[in-house]
């Protein structure tokens, strides 16, 4: 038989025999203090500090160790300070006077303390001899009599001997073992049976026993033989019968309960309000729970139910209390092809979540047809379009001062319908009013302002700020307004840009300000005060779809608070918690948590698209495609390309949606959702002459 490896620190054999190996495990060699088994190799260092570490290997035989190197490690010379040497404690170099905090154990001792010490280095020496740098008080688990921690894994076979050893990979995870083969070693070729956890060789038996038997009042029992090949005689399934006490316990929502006891159970009621505890007694008799078997929880916690919120594409959010609904639509509006109605559904909120899917948009605007253009002096006005007119064309301040361009008198609004031009009455406008108003522009004049030493000229706008610095660490605000003044030049004078009230300018004499902070350094990269970071980190790095924007991009990995807006700010990783909500010029900013936000990419999972005979992956943008493949020449206006023929299409978790080209301008764009492949049938369209 083949000889095994015997682990003399572990007591393990992991092989097939062990009977050479664990006689061989009794002749240790020693190295710098250091055990060495029979047979193991060992990397020895000419000195424990030179220039180059200058190394071999050595074999320990029948307790005599091969080559002549006597140092289990070695230090650079370099790192040699003062003539004092460094000390080595768990691959980490230690510092001459310095001192680490060691563990005697990587996980708390059984009463739920890490016994601790404090080892200092001195000249290459560390006192103490405490080996682990750290005490974890993370679960652990124990397999095969031994203790393995957190994220720690080991080989387990299903049999102890088998003609195939099967194994698998157990890993160590919250204080339990994945996976389920028990054993810790396998020889391959044995004719072995597994019971009970426990493995048998051919011929080896065992007492087995079967259920109590409340008739018999006794547990029954049968001796099992291992066949050999797995197969094992009998048929009871353990290896001990325990008969129950003459009063038995109850368990109730998985709580015990002595025989007589009784408790409080509870159970919820629902009403338009939110969840409410009903609660009743019940008695554990002789292993029977009597009562209301409806109130089955051992606690209750009432309250109110939670309302929904909708955020439409555009990123406002609407609150729907419980048992309300809301109608939300696929599009902003309507088309010569949908209605707002055929585009919406209708959401019930139950308890926090909507009974069915929402839409993007919370409201929809009704289709309404192009209708003709107008010309105003010499400008085409499209239906729905307006501009102003002016009586003058030039409004000095300084010949008529407070008066604006917009004055009743010098300003008139004109809207465009359907070919009329009408004013803000809805009156046809008239070549007497065109008269009047001939001018499409205006522009103000005044007097210039002195600014810092310049002439800046009206209109100007401006900024002053007392300081033109201030420290982050502070508290401090460059836009404070004890430190900025916001204006405009307007007529020789320095005003407020709102009210036009002349400001005192004393004492504000930099025309900016910056804040300052300490810079970052993060991953090899240093970043500046108020820096963002190069990288993005999300909370998780695959996500459901959630939403694209007009462009066809995905952006659900930002959404629901995944994305964090992480930047340096005064010599510290933060994430922005609270924008400038209240206009004061203040963000909260708090530590960067790399435990919550710990992926730097983020994948968007999506269902393919089934089309056009092919099929998409999520995100797939397939181009346009036509309403029609020819169309009718009528004038220069004629165009494969108007939006009514042409779409381009992404597959977005399973739908075609519609996006913006890149370059196309035009207009007011609302993409199109839940696109039918049928609408646009054509890759390709043609004008015919």
């Amino acid at each position: 038989m083949q000889e095994g490896s015997f682990n003399s620190f572990s007591g393990e054999c992991d092989n097939y025999d062990c009977s050479v190996a664990i006689e061989k495990s009794n002749k240790f060699c020693f190295l710098d203090g250091e055990p060495v088994a029979d047979g193991q190799r060992i990397e020895a260092f000419i000195d424990s500090q030179s220039s180059n570490c200058q190394s071999e290997q050595r074999i320990c035989q029948n307790g005599q160790l091969s080559g002549a190197y006597s140092s289990t490690y070695c230090i650079d010379h370099a790192l040699i300070k003062n003539g004092q040497r460094p000390c080595l404690f768990n691959n980490q170099l230690v510092d001459h006077g310095k001192s680490v905090t060691a563990f005697l154990n990587g996980a708390p001792h059984a009463s739920g303390s890490c016994q601790k010490e404090v080892r200092t280095c001195t000249n290459g020496h560390l006192s103490g001899s405490f080996q682990y740098e750290s005490c974890s008080e993370q679960a652990t688990c124990l397999f095969n009599g031994r203790t393995y921690k957190e994220s720690e894994y080991v080989v387990a076979y299903r049999y102890g001997a088998d003609l195939e050893c099967e194994k698998e990979f157990r890993l160590c995870k919250n204080g339990f073992m994945t996976g389920s083969f028990p054993m810790a070693g396998c020889m391959p070729g044995g004719k072995t049976c597994y019971f009970d956890n426990k493995t048998f060789i051919e011929g080896e038996s065992i007492l087995a026993f079967g259920n109590y038997s409340k008739v018999l009042r006794s547990c029954p029992q049968e001796v099992r033989r291992c066949e050999g090949n797995r197969a094992l005689s009998g048929s009871l399934p353990g290896t001990s019968c325990t008969p129950p006490k003459e009063k038995n316990v109850c368990y109730f929502a998985n709580e015990k309960k002595e025989n007589g006891e009784i408790f409080i159970a509870y159970k919820k009621a629902e009403d338009a309000n939110g969840i409410h505890c009903l609660h009743t007694r019940r008695t554990c008799l002789d292993g029977e729970i009597s009562g209301d078997e409806s109130y089955s929880l051992n606690q209750c916690d009432p309250r109110p139910f939670k309302s929904c919120i909708f955020t439409s594409k555009s990123m406002i959010e609407t609150i729907v209390h419980h048992g309300e609904a809301i109608k939300t639509y696929s599009v902003q509006e309507g088309d010569e092809f949908s209605s707002c109605e055929s585009v919406s559904s209708v959401s019930e909120c139950f308890d926090g979540a909507f009974n069915a899917s929402t839409n993007n948009y919370h409201t929809c605007r009704p289709f309404r047809p192009q209708g003709k253009s107008c010309q105003l002096l010499g400008k085409t006005l499209e239906d729905g379009d307006f501009d102003n007119l002016y009586a003058n064309q030039v409004i000095d301040l300084r010949v008529v001062p407070d008066s604006t361009c917009n004055d009743a008198n010098n300003s008139l609004t004109i809207y465009c319908n359907n070919g009329l031009l009408l004013d803000e009455s809805g009156n046809t406008v008239s070549q007497e009013v065109l008269d009047t108003h001939p001018n499409l522009s205006c522009q103000e004049k005044g007097a210039t302002c002195s600014y810092l030493g310049s002439k800046i000229s009206h209109g100007t706008v401006f900024s002053l700020f007392k300081k033109n610095q201030v420290k982050f660490s502070e508290q401090e605000s460059c836009d404070g307004s004890s430190n900025s003044i916001y204006g405009e030049c307007y007529n020789g004078s320095l005003v407020d840009r709102l009210t036009k009230v002349a400001v005192n300018t004393d004492g504000y004499t930099f025309p900016y300000c910056v804040v300052v902070g300490d810079s970052c350094s993060f991953e090899g990269t240093t970043y500046k005060h108020n820096d963002v970071l190069n990288k993005s980190y999300f909370k998780s790095n695959i996500v459901d779809f959630i939403q694209m924007n007009d462009e066809g991009y995905d952006f659900s990995c930002f959404l629901n608070n995944n994305m964090s807006a992480s930047r340096c700010i005064d010599g510290k990783v933060m994430e922005l918690t609270k924008r400038d909500e209240d206009n004061d010029g203040v963000s909260e900013w708090v530590p960067m948590d790399f435990n919550l936000y710990k992926y730097d990419k983020c994948t968007v999972q999506g269902q393919p698209c089934h089309a056009y005979g092919t099929t998409y992956p999520h995100g797939k943008k397939l181009g346009y495609r036509y309403r029609a493949s020819n169309i009718k020449y009528v004038d220069e206006s004629t165009s494969c390309s108007s939006r009514a023929n042409r779409i381009a299409l992404v597959c977005a978790n399973g739908q075609l949606n519609e996006y913006q080209v890149a370059g196309d301008n035009s207009g007011s764009f609302v993409s199109r959702t839940h696109v039918s492949e049928s609408d646009f049938p054509f890759q390709s369209c043609e004008v015919d002459e």
